[in-house]
């Protein structure tokens, strides 16, 4: 943990002569520090001793790394005055530094101590004395401006004025410290004095002693003006603002009555320049205050002395909300220290930095961050491994050295790649961990950056790059992550790295991309092979393509794929029905070689009708049919007849230009310009497999459903007016994919803000283009932000009473750009505890964290970008109209449990058909013969009835087995049919393992309660009932633990499930703190022969957990899978994701869950996984709970 640091070396004999060796090896690692000596050179010193100062001195500064970014070296000498031998800045070789050294001669005389430690304060530790100009990184001072409504009360006002004096005289204001401005508005603005006018206290209190009022009655009050002078005036440097500097600003806004204007925009830009919007009631009500003020300062009265703690006082950064959800990373920020910034603008660079990494959880098992400089040289000043918490890393930040010089950010880059993200400085990417490099610069490249920048993002780094006033944009976009819009950030002035702050911290941190999954499709794959393509690029475009499967639920009867790749001429790699899971297909891709040649995308084109055609012939019904093109250049015969031949066919095609494409070229193949994507470098086409995937799995979204859908629109004054016909617009585009019909899909609509208006609801209209048009009418409310208030008040749209359906799927999209100002967990739970399903969209600054609360889930919450929540509201299958010809459908059913559609019958797996059916048979004669056929093939039959089905045919299908037939009211109510039915299933599934030792380890520790404990039981028990338990089968052992492990029962205890469960139901729940760490190493000894564990049989340990461990994991569970000991970590809530891998070893034995309530929704995932199943079930979606 070496930052850089200034130590002051008192020597005296005593030290000298001992512990030389010692200090070698504590130093020989510093990278980065400022050390002065200060030497008794008094008359008590003999001639010898001296030498052997001397000699300490050569031995010290040999074990240090000395440079200019490095280890800097001053010395002084001391007897009755101090003496100057050399500063800081004077030598940057240890050659020089050695032979000034030599040089020191004793002066001799008296010891004044003190006297010297202060001239070493005065001479050494200083910018000319070679300290780095650091500045203080959020300063001492601050610029603060007070902005009164000329209207209020007289007495208000004078107890304003007197509050106010007494600040500044309490604050010692002035031009050095800090620095008061005073304005005020009513109809128009009034400048009382600038931030610069006064220079002393006294100056400022005489000034505000002769404030007065000049109120205009009857008069509007238009505080949204004053926001805008106050952005574009106040806080200038030309104003006396210090922005630049780094000084913190506050408006301060006393408010007598609500704005006749709006307010929120105009907020929004001064507080994105970072100034803090203080708000303090005159007469103003709260959400009038509520719509301008920074979160946390606003203030019920107008007496201004109690902001002086908010004001001297630096507010401490926090992990963002935005940032909570971020919990592991390793960051590198690459840093431009070039000598056009120069070193008042670095400062801002380092505040900037501080700001980031403030935002952050830094520690070893959550986000790590690195820091790289360049000039013409690059230092890794600090490393992923350097620092243990964030604030080791913030105080060396604040010190963090500036060199100028040039500007090679090319070669910073590979510096990175290769000396940062490696596991010997701290990378984690050999364990999954997402790796991040950030790049600020503010000129242009000495060097190239493509091909260095493009080895970064190969290596799996995703890059953002900031730049400053003069840097080069085009560089910014060639070296940052696809796509560039979220990746690239560009400010004109280093003051402004401050409102660029927000935005950077929430990209970073919301970095998650949400992958849907389609049902059924057949997609092949247009591969260019032409000779344009480089060997590296084209092992991107089978990464792509890789990456791109392992996102869909390959097999026959789901998604197909066959890929075509070309030149000349085209040739079939393999074909849609030629590989039926994910490993087969990406072995035919890597095994795919490159041979060159020319372009002729056209003929390659026309050679994919057959294809499809072929494809619609082999599966026997209609799926969606997808093309993806990916091509590099410009064809030399022609597509748009080809293409277009092709879409006639229903074929969707998908166009990716790589490098020199043609975008024309493109748009004439894929006929759509939202179905063409162009990217600079093939690198970049892993990035893009969500935007494909994302549009795939919304064609035919929500046709058919039987649905109540409201929308909650934002209508605050905070949206613009063209945000809020994008808005519009995207509600209008959600409708046009559904069925509008009064037995489909019902539609409402309410606007809110501080007050709501339903605009209509769900049983208005059934008809589409009534809809539209009450959207197109709908005109904004433009007040505040009270989200709880509107999700309490939608509830009610949705009962029968008031249009809604409650016996039908009931969906609520939430849409806003910014955070609610009351409480929103309770009206959204109360929401969700009806049966509504809500949708969460946030754009630009809606708050994350709370966007989850109003939804339940993240799977439910969307960023502006992706506006696409109809994917969850897709019917796995479609229902469609007509008889119901069950009988027939069992019979058709058959075929489809054997080898070639994917059965396992010959490897003994349990197969089961699922029969869901809402009707009377049309055929209730042939019910029996079909179902007979299926249980005489082994086929187990379930059947479930919904509304209308009737009893005496589901037992018929079931075989007159009563506790195979399941009966519900409404489709609704299968949501929560799961727990009857999975005793069925547990019956009719055998187990998948047959032998093992298996060693539970859980936690009952404090941070659990005891109904939580009696879940994670009965949990157990049903993954005890998975397996065959028996003396020559599975053994099974217990362990908890809380301060220290408790051992309940070894492996060889229990041979049958009904002692096991008996025993696991019964074990107790003590409390306690967890220490994980402590109960894994006293676990080893259940691995043992004389506790029943055995040598030829899989081995494997089972930790649940809930909490953090306050010992170390790590170093155990390795040693554990040392001994070949499987171990399966499940965490449930909000756990050390990093500590989890860490006791799991790999993310395939990682299982996660948000709370006990749904941990039954992980059993059969995690039998499969340690059962060797090569393909397990993904995970599901998760569980609402209240």
């Amino acid at each position: 943990m070496m930052g850089r640091t200034s130590l002051v070396f008192s020597l005296i004999v005593a030290a000298l002569l001992s512990g030389i060796a010692a200090q070698r090896t504590d130093c020989e690692n510093a990278t980065v520090a400022d050390i002065v000596f200060l030497v008794d050179g008094s008359s008590s010193i003999s001639p010898g001793n001296f030498q052997e100062v001397r000699s300490f001195l050569r031995n010290f500064i040999r074990a240090l790394d000395i440079g200019p970014n490095k280890v800097h070296i001053g010395l002084a000498q001391y007897s009755d005055e101090p003496q100057k031998e050399f500063l800081l800045k004077d030598h940057s070789d240890k050659k020089s530094l050695l032979a000034a050294v030599e040089r020191i001669q004793l002066v001799g005389g008296g010891t004044e101590t003190g006297k010297a430690i202060d001239f070493l304060q005065k001479q050494y530790f200083t910018k000319e004395g070679g300290k780095p100009s650091c500045g203080a990184l959020a300063e001492k001072f601050a610029d603060i401006f007070f902005l009164v409504d000329s209207g209020i009360d007289q007495g208000q006002f004078v107890s304003f004025k007197n509050d106010l004096v007494e600040l500044i005289n309490q604050i010692n204001a002035g031009a050095s410290t800090y620095r008061v401005g005073v304005a005020q508005y009513g109809q128009d603005t009034q400048d009382e004095f600038l931030l610069n006018a006064h220079q002393t206290r006294q100056q400022l209190m005489t000034a505000v002693r002769g404030f007065h009022l000049h109120p205009q009655p009857n008069q509007p009050h238009y505080l949204g003006r004053a926001l805008q002078n106050a952005n574009t005036r106040f806080f200038t440097s030309e104003a006396g603002g210090r922005a630049h500097l780094g000084a913190r600003q506050f408006l301060v806004v006393v408010s007598g009555r609500d704005s006749d204007d709006p307010v929120s925009k105009e907020a929004q830009k001064i507080k994105s320049a970072g100034v803090t919007v203080v708000g303090m009631r005159a007469g103003a009500s709260v959400d009038a205050l509520q719509r301008f003020v920074t979160s946390g300062y606003a203030f019920d009265s107008p007496r201004v002395l109690i902001l002086k703690d908010s004001i001297v006082t630096e507010k401490k950064d926090d992990i963002t909300e935005d940032c909570k959800g971020a919990n592991i990373a390793d960051i590198v920020f690459i840093v431009d220290e070039s000598a056009s910034i120069g070193q008042e603008n670095f400062q801002l660079v380092r505040t900037f930095l501080h700001s980031i990494v403030s935002s952050l959880d830094v520690r070893p098992n959550k986000v790590r961050v690195g820091i790289v400089t360049y000039n013409e040289e690059s230092t890794a000043q600090v490393y992923l491994d350097t620092f243990n918490n964030r604030e080791e890393i913030l105080q060396f930040i604040k010190i963090l050295p500036y060199s100028g010089g040039g500007t090679n950010t090319g070669a910073a880059l590979t510096f990175t790649l290769n000396n940062t993200f490696i596991e010997e400085k701290g990378s984690r990417k050999s364990k999954g961990v997402q790796q991040v490099a950030v790049v600020i610069t503010d000129g242009k490249s000495q060097d190239s950056v493509h091909e260095a920048a493009i080895r970064l993002r190969r290596a799996d780094v995703t890059v953002y790059s900031v730049g400053i006033k003069d840097a080069n944009m085009e560089e910014l976009r060639d070296m940052a992550s696809h796509p560039i819009d979220r990746h690239v950030f560009n400010v004109n002035s280093f003051t402004e790295l401050k409102s660029l702050k927000h935005s950077l911290q929430k990209v970073i941190c919301e970095n998650i991309i949400d992958q849907a999954v389609k049902d059924e499709a057949d997609i092949f794959f247009l591969m260019d092979d032409s000779g344009s393509i480089g060997n590296k690029d084209f092992k991107d475009m089978q990464n792509f393509i890789m990456t791109f499967l392992c996102t869909f639920n390959v097999g026959p009867d789901h998604v197909r794929v066959g890929l075509v790749k070309y030149a000349d001429n085209p040739t079939l790699q393999f074909d849609l029905g030629d590989s039926s899971n994910v490993d087969n297909l990406k072995k035919s891709v890597e095994n795919i070689t490159h041979k060159g040649g020319g372009t002729e995308t056209g003929k390659a084109l026309k050679f994919m009708g057959p294809q499809f055609s072929r494809a619609m012939q082999t599966r026997g019904h209609e799926v969606p049919e997808y093309l993806i093109v990916i091509t590099d250049g410009e064809s030399t015969d022609d597509v748009k007849a080809p293409a277009e031949e092709l879409r006639g066919q229903g074929v969707i095609i998908f166009a990716i230009g790589v490098k020199d494409s043609n975008e024309a070229e493109l748009l004439d193949i894929a006929g759509d310009p939202k179905r063409t994507i162009q990217v600079n470098n093939f690198d970049a086409l892993k990035s893009i497999n969500n935007d494909i995937i994302t549009d795939i799995c919304t064609e035919d979204a929500c046709r058919d459903i039987q649905c109540d859908l409201c929308f909650l629109a934002d209508g605050s004054e905070s949206i613009s007016k063209s945000d809020f016909i994008k808005m519009k617009e995207f509600m209008k585009a959600v409708i046009g994919k559904s069925t509008i019909e009064q037995n489909k899909v019902h539609v409402g609509l309410m606007q809110f803000s501080t007050d709501n208006r339903l605009e209509f609801p769900l049983s208005r209209y059934y008809s589409k283009d009534e809809i539209l048009k009450a959207i197109d009418d709908m005109e904004q409310l433009d007040q505040g932000t009270l989200t709880g208030k509107a999700l309490t008040e939608v509830s009610q749209y949705f009962d029968k009473t008031n249009g809604g359906r409650p016996d039908v799927s009931q969906r609520l999209i939430v849409i806003t750009d910014g955070e609610a100002k009351d409480e929103v967990i309770g009206p959204a739970e109360a929401l969700r505890k009806k049966g509504v399903l809500v949708y969460a969209i946030g754009v630009v600054d809606a708050n994350t964290t709370q966007l989850g609360e109003i939804s339940g889930s993240t799977e439910r919450v969307y960023s502006e970008k992706n506006f696409d929540v109809l994917k969850d509201l897709e019917s796995k299958e479609k229902p469609t109209e007509g008889d119901t010809y069950t009988g027939e459908a069992l019979q058709f059913s058959l075929e489809y449990f054997n080898a070639a559609h994917g059965g396992r019958k010959e490897l003994n797996v349990p197969q089961i058909l699922m029969v869901i059916t809402d009707g009377e048979a049309t055929n209730p004669y042939i019910l029996k013969e079909h179902s007979d056929a299926l249980r005489a093939n082994g086929i187990i039959v379930i059947s479930v009835g919904v509304k209308e089905a009737k009893i005496d045919q589901l037992e018929t299908m079931a075989g007159g087995d009563k506790s195979k037939v399941f009966f519900v009211d409404n489709f609704e109510a299968l949501e929560t049919l799961y727990e009857n039915m999975s005793s069925a299933f547990c019956k009719s599934t055998k187990p998948a393992c047959k032998t093992g030792d298996i060693v539970f380890l859980l936690d009952r520790s404090g941070s659990i309660d005891r109904d939580e404990h009696n879940i994670m039981k009965n949990f157990t028990t049903t993954l005890v009932d998975s397996f065959e338990v028996g003396e020559k089968l599975v053994h099974i052992g217990l362990c908890q633990f809380s301060d220290k492990p408790k051992d309940e029962f070894y492996l060889n205890k229990y041979y049958n499930k009904e002692d096991l469960n008996t025993q696991i139901l019964n074990v107790d729940y003590t409390g306690g703190d967890t220490y994980l760490g402590r109960a894994l190493d006293h676990v080893k000894e259940y691995f043992e022969e004389s506790r029943g564990s055995r040598d030829q049989v899989p081995k494997n340990l089972v930790v649940i957990t809930d909490g953090d461990s306050h010992d170390d994991v790590e170093d155990v569970a390795d040693i554990l899978r040392d001994q070949n000991i499987n171990v399966f970590a499940i965490g449930v809530g909000d756990v050390h994701d990093m500590q989890l891998l860490q006791i799991a070893g790999t993310p395939e034995r990682l299982f996660t869950v948000r709370n006990y309530d749904v941990l039954h929704s992980i059993k059969q995932r995690v039998v499969d996984v340690m059962c060797g199943d090569p393909n397990p079930p993904p995970p599901p979606p998760l569980t609402d709970s209240p």
